[in-house]
């Protein structure tokens, strides 16, 4: 490990003839811009699972991301203001689900908030809507009244609950902005609440804001714009002519293996020098979604532990056996965030390519007597938008540095060097003579020459733990939860899912359902039909999945088959919608059981006597037309039964072999609506009904509200169980999967969750 030492050493004493030098000459009193922080976005449930690891490994993913001058060393924590919408890789709960709710404690992410300035203090905080419930504004539109109180409750939940005066917020992800008088609105809101939140406009495209310069109020109210994704866009220079700061308040969204990496550190130093901008933010902050729930990500990733990867600065989706990656984006954010904080300036005459690819970016510190230069040279691989070759060095080549004004004393450099094959590694103090040092930079390589002090490469003392599967045998009685909370593993894909006291006649706790409304216009994404939330690994196979669920509010109950009465026909009825044949020894069981059958209009069964004894095949029909056949006898119910309402209006089901793409969800279901069942199996959101029946049609007065669901899956074929009892079994294309509680848009609760997979 000596040889790159020396060599560094000798690069910078000696300039050999035929390397290429950019000569630089660093100012501290030169224009600038002032620095606002590099960070990381926790949005669309990407943070999800990182909350359930254990202690010590979720404090130590904390301190690689967030602790100052030990790992990543983020300068900004951005996070979504859930809204009980899709919005990405699932949905994030709201602080209001319904207009007279109004809780803070729900989600993660004023709790990851909290972490963060529990670690630094100076964290910048930075809050943005993906979308919103759909009681806002009556489904008129996302901005008006409701959505600024719901913006303004979230800010007191932060500060009045949390003790998290929020930096900034943005208004709408990826979407317009609103208008002019919404946002002094806000703006006055806040005031009138004593919040000093500053707000920030676009996060997404570049808005066309500067068209309302006369309108003094609205450019007062605003201090920021944010852009997703810039690449290299030209049109920023008014905006900061205007006194607004403009950010990529989101960006990078790339693997962070080494070509990740290297993007990374690329974006800090290009996002200012072709568009002055001072903050760059990644997504995600860290990744912490459960493979196979999300177009963004990927397989092959040699770092992760099972080959799969998604956009975080690092990967941590394994809480169960608290496996996580500290991967080499963390060592190239700390090549420019261990070195410069948010208020030093990023000094136009510091800043610029290298003759042979690469660039530069030097930051000064308030007082004038610090630098920090960051120089890349590397050969990124960004998914969002592509760096010419020319941006990325091909040789060695010398960079020749003067300082002058306050920074001509300095009398030493130290230099940091990171690599595919090396690591924020310390390569020594080197001397500055005269106010002047040279440097030779080696290709595919982030340097930091600084003469600050203090960073340092952090290494957690218990190491992470090695990735494994999802465990093959799991239990959640849900009753070891406080109300409000999610549950160990869940992770929302639509609705939202919380812990709460028990109904139904149970003590203890269970999980309940909550969002009652399609978010409608004020969601960000489509949304799946129905909410859901899954558990477990997508390589599930053979297994045994049960859950109790309790719907409180049951719109579809059937009339009771005690008023049920049949009338004799000689013949056979044929066909049907519903069609099915099952033995029975008593002509009474075949009664009953179409009593007990919705679809069930007649049985008919080939006999001499209209009063056979002894077991015979009955077929049961929806039809009710005998047609004369003196081998065959028919019973029809009469008067006819009314037809059946929608029976599953509302639901609570038990899902297998779930897996999500494009946005849309393929499994196998059980539901219930408490007295009827449906086993369905679902494949790119299409809804296929394999079997359809009342399982509690008699009087249920004496039950338990509370309905047992059960589904084994052996192969192709998958039996659906009800209160203990066998009601349908189907053969079914899905393969693998997780688990998923599903249910309708209603209040509806689950207990008593239990698995094994068996295959």
């Amino acid at each position: 490990m000596m040889e790159p030492l020396l060599l560094f050493a000798l690069a910078l004493l000696v300039s050999p003839s035929h390397t290429i030098e950019t000569k630089v000459t660093i100012n501290p009193n030169g224009e600038g811009l002032p620095f606002d922080g590099h960070g990381g976005l926790s949005a669309g449930a990407s943070s999800r699972l990182l909350y359930d690891y254990g202690d010590p490994h979720r404090s130590n993913i904390l301190d690689y991301l967030f602790k100052p001058q030990f790992g990543a060393n983020l300068h900004v924590c951005k996070v979504e203001i859930g809204g009980d919408t899709e919005s990405t890789d699932g949905t994030e709960p709201s602080h209001m689900h319904t207009r007279d709710d109004l809780n803070c404690t729900r989600g993660y992410e004023f709790w990851l908030m909290k972490e963060a300035k529990a670690r630094n203090p100076d964290v910048i905080t930075y809050g943005l809507p993906w979308g919103a419930p759909g009681w806002i504004n009556n489904q008129t539109g996302y901005y008006g009244p409701e959505m600024i109180t719901y913006q303004v409750n979230w800010l007191k939940c932060a500060r009045d609950y949390h003790n998290i005066s929020v930096d900034w917020l943005g208004l709408w992800n990826e979407r317009p902005w609103g208008t002019p008088d919404y946002v002094k609105a806000l703006k006055k809101a806040m005031e009138q609440e004593n919040l000093e939140t500053k707000i920030v406009l676009g996060d997404g495209g570049l808005p066309d804001v500067l068209q309302y310069q006369n309108d003094t109020e609205f450019m007062d109210a605003f201090e920021a714009v944010g852009l997703h994704y810039p690449c290299d866009n030209k049109d920023t220079l008014p905006l900061i002519q205007a006194g607004k700061k403009v950010w990529a308040s989101e960006d990078w969204w790339s693997e962070a293996d080494w070509g990740g990496a290297a993007c990374w550190a690329k974006l800090f130093n290009q996002n200012f020098i072709r568009m002055n901008l001072t903050s760059t933010i990644s997504w995600s902050t860290v990744w912490s979604v459960y493979p196979v729930v999300d177009i963004f990500e990927g397989s092959g990733d040699p770092i992760s532990g099972d080959g799969f990867w998604g956009p975080g600065l690092m990967y941590a989706y394994q809480p169960w056996a608290n496996h996580y990656t500290v991967a080499p984006t963390v060592w190239t954010s700390a090549h420019t965030t261990q070195f410069a904080r948010p208020g030093w300036k990023m000094l136009f005459n510091g800043a610029g390519n290298l003759e042979q690819g690469g660039s530069y970016l030097t930051m000064i510190s308030p007082d004038g007597a610090n630098f920090s230069m960051i120089i890349e040279t590397a050969h990124a691989e960004c998914h969002h938008c592509g760096y010419a070759p020319n941006t990325a060095s091909t040789v060695p080549q010398n960079l020749s540095v003067k300082l002058i004004g306050s920074l001509q004393t300095i009398k030493e450099v130290y230099v940091w060097d990171t690599t595919p094959n090396i690591s924020f590694q310390y390569m020594g103090a080197y001397p500055v003579v005269q106010g002047e040092f040279m440097l030779t930079v080696d290709t595919d390589s982030v340097y930091t020459v600084t003469n600050t002090r203090g960073q340092s490469k952090g290494t957690s003392s218990v190491p992470p733990n090695e990735s494994a599967l999802f465990p093959s045998k799991y239990k959640d009685l849900f009753d070891a939860y406080y109300a409000e909370s999610t549950p160990k593993y869940w992770a929302d894909q639509c609705g939202s899912f919380q812990i709460m006291p028990s109904a139904g006649g149970r003590n203890g706790m269970a999980l309940q359902q909550r969002v009652v409304e399609h978010p409608g216009v004020n969601q960000w994404s489509n949304n799946l039909k129905y909410p859901i939330t899954v558990l477990g690994s997508y390589a599930f196979n053979d297994s045994t999945v049960s859950v109790d669920v309790y719907i409180p509010a049951q719109k579809a109950r059937v009339a009771s088959s005690n008023n049920i009465s049949f009338k004799y026909e000689a013949g056979r009825i044929t066909g049907g919608s519903y069609d099915q044949a099952v033995t029975f020894d008593t002509l009474q069981k075949a009664m009953s059981f179409c009593s007990n059958t919705p679809q069930c209009n007649a049985f008919t069964f080939n006999s001499p006597s209209k009063s056979p004894s002894g077991a015979i095949k009955y077929w049961f029909t929806s039809l009710n037309k005998v047609e004369y056949d003196s081998a065959w006898q028919s019973y029809v119910i009469d008067p006819p039964r009314p037809p059946p309402p929608a029976p599953l209006a509302t639901f609570a089901g038990l899902c297998t072999r779930v897996s999500k793409a494009d946005g849309q969800t393929d499994a196998i279901c059980l539901r219930t609506n408490g007295t009827t069942f449906q086993l369905l199996e679902i494949a790119e959101g299409v809804e296929v009904i394999h079997a359809e029946a009342c399982h509690r049609c008699a009087d249920s007065s004496s039950q338990t509200p509370w309905v047992s669901l059960e589904l084994t899956t052996v192969g192709m074929n998958v039996t659906a169980f009800i209160d203990g009892k066998m009601v349908s079994s189907i053969n079914a294309i899905g393969k693998s999967g997780m688990f998923g509680l599903q249910s309708s848009w209603d209040v509806v609760q689950f207990d008593n969750f239990d698995f094994q997979v068996t295959g």
